[in-house]
């Protein structure tokens, strides 16, 4: 970046935030992983601090400040330099998953995919036609024995 740019965006001063509710961040994300409702999220603002807060606000709010936690958590920030496993690990859901990246492994996983599919189902097999229609012939409704073959 050039030098004037940098002496550029030093000299202007901080934004200031446009929530109300950015002071009390670090209060809302520690209710929520407490498991509180946004709903009790507003009471205890109204309570504690006389800010009154509507239900969608507090979401709203909470999704804004989450989207970039979110992206650096997934490995989607600046720099990030890990794997897909690291990724999925990092999450911390618990996923234990088997990378192999040997051809020969992805070879019998396709292999034995085909296999699967070629296998025939056998629930097509042991039903027998329940109907059979001959334009020549009346219709006829089957006798009862015959119902119970087919209810089983």
């Amino acid at each position: 970046m050039d030098e004037s740019f940098g002496h550029i965006l030093d000299s202007l001063p901080e934004k200031r935030s446009r929530s109300r509710l950015e002071p009390y961040s670090v209060l809302i994300n520690e209710l929520l992983r407490r498991r509180r409702t946004y709903r009790e999220i507003a009471r205890v603002l109204l309570d504690t601090f006389q800010l009154h807060v509507s239900i969608s606000t507090i979401h709203d709010f909470v999704r804004r400040c989450e989207a970039p936690a979110r992206k650096a958590r997934m490995g989607k920030g600046l720099g990030s330099k890990k794997t897909p496993k690291e990724n999925l690990i990092d999450r911390g859901r618990g996923l234990q998953i088997n990378v192999t990246e040997t051809p020969a492994a992805l070879d019998e996983i396709q292999k034995r995919i085909a296999d699967l599919k070629a296998r025939p189902n056998p629930e097509t097999e042991t039903n027998p036609k329940i109907f059979h229609y001959d334009p020549e012939q009346p219709l006829h409704l089957p006798s009862k024995s015959r119902k119970k073959d087919w209810d089983q």
